[in-house]
């Protein structure tokens, strides 16, 4: 089976289409902002060895980032970006060390991302190049937002590490969360406030505080999230089938004992949600 990318499906059969209502913008920038990223990753020396790097540029980061922010600030898309570039090592660091089942790790790291995230500076991070990117990023990034911005982002952030911790304990438990359970928690780990933070500052829109927080636009904040939660196993597949590990907290989706059944299910379910 050869799809329309020009090579073989991986999995052995094509994953079913999916609605979609808009058009594939890209940011105008974005060679320019991949350029910046890429000078970034190597100024900080992210990865430990060549076969890290290749990896980390194959999350294609930057296509993603001007993707999710197809217009706006070029600093701010580029600050987007890099954050992204560094939670997919972190993502991968997680993988790869002792904190790939450990819920009690999961919890620890993400309470001191949270802080230093808060708290720019504060001793909290064991040092090495993951923690000095991060310092720069918590920089930019406070240079950037304004204070109810940043609030949002730490907010964004936040729930992206209690997500990261709940996906964890199932592993840790072997056990398959309920549909309402994924639907209503899953999305958490996507990062989805994180992102409209960035989206929204980079475009200038400010919404007001009772109408960003009131009760329609979270749902339609959470449904949003949902889609993502749909669309993301689509993607890192083929990265995290490398040398036969998966992140942990992965573990409990992927083996539906009818993956294409469950594949048609779900794009089923995400296109009514859009």
């Amino acid at each position: 089976m050869v799809p329309e990318h020009g090579h073989p499906s991986r999995i052995g059969w094509q994953l079913p289409p999916f609605f979609c209502p808009f058009n594939a913008w890209q940011h105008a920038e974005a060679k320019e902002i991949e350029r910046r990223a890429l000078a970034w990753i190597d100024d900080f020396g992210l990865y430990p060895d060549a076969t890290e790097h290749a990896w980390g540029l194959a999350t294609h980061s930057t296509d993603f980032s001007c993707r999710v922010i197809p217009f706006g600030d070029f600093e701010h898309v580029l600050t987007f970006t890099l954050w992204n570039y560094w939670a997919n090592a972190i993502d991968d660091w997680q993988d790869a060390g002792p904190a790939t089942t450990s819920t009690a790790d999961i919890a620890d790291q993400g309470a001191r991302l949270t802080r230093a995230l808060e708290t720019p500076g504060c001793p909290l991070l064991p040092p090495g190049p993951l923690t000095t990117a991060f310092d720069d990023l918590v920089t930019r990034t406070h240079d950037l937002l304004t204070p109810f911005q940043l609030r949002r982002f730490t907010e964004g952030a936040r729930d992206r590490l209690i997500g990261a911790g709940w996906r964890t304990a199932n592993a840790e438990r072997g056990r398959m969360p309920s549909l309402n359970d994924y639907a209503g928690l899953g999305a958490l780990a996507n990062g989805t406030r994180y992102s409209l933070t960035w989206s929204d500052a980079a475009n200038g829109t400010r919404l007001s505080p009772d109408t960003l927080y009131a009760a329609p636009v979270q749902a339609l904040t959470d449904a949003a999230g949902f889609i993502v939660s749909a669309d993301n196993p689509r993607c890192p597949g083929a990265l995290h089938r490398r040398q036969h590990r998966l992140a942990g907290r992965r573990a409990p989706l992927r083996k539906p004992a009818q993956p294409q059944r469950t594949a048609r299910r779900g794009s089923v379910l995400r296109s009514r949600v859009e």
